[in-house]
């Protein structure tokens, strides 16, 4: 089974990921996570990507192909998948790698995913976090026309305004 998690920043991403990983076994792939990598470790090509995340951007489609071709390593079964494709053309490109079985989406308010962004950077901060406005602008415009690339049953939307147990808990009645 093979998963793509959507979510605007703060949303729970990532905790969802580490639950849905644990409970099946999956192999997690975060853009964000080799993004930081990269950048961490200095890389050209985290200097790249250090630089469009200061601005509050996105990374562009061929670049982040790219990793994501790296990171899987030929693997095409029991992937989630988290941070891509935030645009149509890595939707399509992601085709070619991938057959992908659901394609989940996480939504709250976006006071909600504020408050939860705030109190983030005072436990676990990001160098992204300050850049909150642009990249929730980054979201709307960009990665939600993403979504039209994918229809229900594939397509699955969650309330992730609730606390993390019960949104893993309608996940998982969802996708079992």
């Amino acid at each position: 089974m093979n998963i793509v998690i959507f979510g605007p920043p703060g949303v729970g991403k990532g905790t969802q990921s580490k639950l849905l990983v644990e409970r099946f076994k999956m192999r997690h792939i975060s853009t964000g996570d080799a993004f930081r990598r990269h950048m961490s470790e200095g890389t050209k090509i985290g200097k790249t990507i250090q630089s469009r995340m200061d601005k509050g951007f996105l990374i562009d489609d061929e670049l982040t192909f790219q990793l994501l071709k790296d990171e899987l390593q030929n693997q095409t079964d029991n992937i989630l998948l988290d941070g891509y494709p935030r645009t149509l053309p890595q939707a399509s490109d992601l085709e070619k790698l991938l057959h992908i079985d659901y394609v989940i989406v996480l939504s709250a308010d976006e006071e909600i995913l504020k408050q939860r962004i705030a109190k983030r950077k005072l436990t676990k901060p990001r160098s992204d976090d300050d850049k909150i406005e642009q990249r929730m602008s980054e979201y709307y415009q960009k990665t939600v026309a993403t979504l039209q690339h994918y229809k229900a049953p594939v397509l699955v939307e969650f309330d992730a305004s609730r606390n993390a147990e019960e949104v893993f808990s309608q996940i998982c009645d969802t996708i079992s």
